[in-house]
C-alpha cells in the first residue's frame, strides 16, 4: 500500500483441500484460475474503489474475495506495509 492506492498484490485463491488454485494444471473451470488469477492481481492494483474490480466469469467467488481484499487493504493498510489478510469464503 502506498499512496493511498495497492502498490502490488498476491491474491490466491484455495480449493478445499488447500491446494493453490493457481497451480492446478487441472480444475472444475474453464477458463482455469491460473490463467485469470494474474488479471484479478492487476485489476486489484488498479482499482480506486472495489467496485472498479470486474468480476470474471466462473469465478464470481472469488472476485468478491478480491474486492473484500481491496476494502481491507484500503482500510487498514499503512504506506509501505506489507498486509497479509485472511478472508473467510462468501456464503454460498
Amino acid at each position: 500500500y502506498l499512496d493511498g492506492r495497492v502498490a502490488s498484490v498476491e491474491f490466491e485463491s484455495y480449493d478445499r483441500q488447500g491446494n493453490k488454485k493457481s497451480e492446478a494444471a487441472e480444475y472444475d473451470m474453464d477458463p482455469l484460475p491460473r490463467d485469470w488469477l494474474p488479471s484479478l492481481n492487476a485489476n486489484l492494483c488498479d482499482a480506486k474503489t472495489s467496485e472498479d474490480i470486474d468480476t470474471i466469469a466462473g469465478a464470481t467467488a472469488s472476485c468478491h474475495n478480491a474486492r473484500q481484499l481491496f476494502e481491507a487493504i484500503v482500510q487498514h493498510g499503512k504506506p509501505g506495509q506489507i498486509l497479509e489478510v485472511h478472508l473467510a469464503p462468501p456464503p454460498i
